[in-house]
């Protein structure tokens, strides 16, 4: 393709709105913007499309009274370099900028109106926030392994959260209550009293009542390559 300055359409005798062409210009590239969910609507994680018409002031993004970013051509250049750089940010993977971020947020936020119970909040109720190599080094996995996390988050001990007033249940979290919990097994014919006092994983069970049943646990594809035993 050779490359070829762009040619401005003619007006044809037709007075052409300002307001009129912004938003089809706007319109035009929110549905080219959409095409990189794919046909199946999930392409991309999230939209990065931050209002046209919002103020285009570094230093007072949030002042209505400011211009917004169709005042000005430059304006309009660098609203949509931001877009292409969110674009850009998803191909590549995480933005650590977006990660640092989030974790000082969650780290500095203390609000104690966000309590139920009237106690204080702290640290968005967290102990520890990590990101990047940290969250992949938390997970025992790379840095580069695509599980893991933008962000994770260690709550505070006994802070549980929720958007009521009340909780029914909780999935737990990263306390030794939380991931060390006891197994107990009853079968007919079992001797009783028996304890086992070494760690054990709930792995463990499939293979287990493979065994009881006399089958080969080995049959089982994850306990064949991990090498997972049975509880007895």
């Amino acid at each position: 393709m050779k490359n070829a300055n762009p040619i401005a359409p003619k007006k044809r005798g037709v007075e052409i709105s300002q307001q009129s062409f912004i938003w089809s210009f706007r319109e035009c590239c929110l549905k080219t913007y959409q095409i990189l969910s794919g046909p199946s609507g999930r392409g991309v994680d999230d939209y990065f499309t931050p209002e046209i018409n919002s103020s285009a002031s570094s230093s007072a993004p949030t002042d209505p009274s400011q211009p917004d970013w169709t005042t000005d051509n430059l304006f309009t250049q660098q609203y949509d370099n931001y877009k292409v750089q969110a674009v850009i940010n998803w191909i590549e993977g995480r933005s650590t900028t977006a990660t640092d971020y989030a974790q000082q947020f969650l780290l500095n936020y203390n609000d104690s109106t966000a309590s139920v119970d009237g106690k204080p909040v702290t640290s968005a109720g967290l102990s520890q926030v990590y990101t990047g190599a940290a969250a992949a080094q938390l997970i025992g996995v790379a840095g580069s392994d695509p599980r893991v996390p933008d962000v994770i988050g260690i709550a505070q001990y006994g802070v549980v959260y929720t958007g009521h007033k009340a909780k029914i249940a909780e999935h737990g979290g990263d306390h030794v209550e939380d991931r060390n919990v006891p197994i107990l097994l009853a079968r007919p014919g079992a001797p009783g009293g028996t304890a086992v006092t070494k760690p054990v994983e709930t792995t463990q069970i499939a293979p287990t009542i493979l065994k009881l049943l006399g089958l080969n646990p080995h049959e089982l594809e994850a306990v064949h390559i991990e090498g997972t035993p049975a509880l007895f």
